[in-house]
């Protein structure tokens, strides 16, 4: 899931592409800014580390937007099957909204872009320039690096 916008995306878009390896830009199908990103966080090692992934990615996109004054703005969610990545980026505090459901009647979590009920005890905003990991039994919230 990615809710937002890569700053000036059309004008990087290119240089993002040619930094794809040959078997990453293979899958690529379409041309918006989410499908971009995410093949540059596979191509940033996703699937071995997924903070270190999205810390490159953002670099790599904010090294390319030299004289863009459109802001990022990037909240995201992630899944290998066995635990979920989140986190909220922007370069002007502005992306675009994240809550962590807890204690749900079934015991479960939920990531929602608004809270789904009522219940401000359930409903944890995810900060500016958090990630967060949930896996089974687990929560985890790091900084981003840029």
């Amino acid at each position: 899931m990615h809710n937002g916008q890569i700053g000036g995306f059309q004008a990087i878009k290119r240089q993002l592409e040619a930094d794809l390896p040959d078997e990453i830009y293979s899958i690529r199908q379409g041309s918006t800014d989410s499908e971009m990103f995410f093949l540059t966080l596979l191509a940033n090692r996703l699937n071995d580390d997924p903070l270190e992934a999205v810390n490159r990615s953002i670099e790599k996109i904010r090294s390319l937007q030299v004289g863009i004054n459109q802001p990022n703005r990037i909240t995201c969610a992630l899944s290998d099957g066995h635990s979920i990545y989140a986190f909220r980026y922007s370069s002007d505090e502005k992306s675009p909204s994240l809550y962590l459901g807890k204690d749900l009647d079934s015991g479960g979590s939920v990531l929602a872009s608004e809270p789904l009920d009522e219940s401000p005890d359930r409903w944890h905003k995810i900060g500016e320039m958090d990630f967060i990991e949930i896996s089974e039994g687990a929560r985890t919230t790091t900084r981003l690096a840029a």
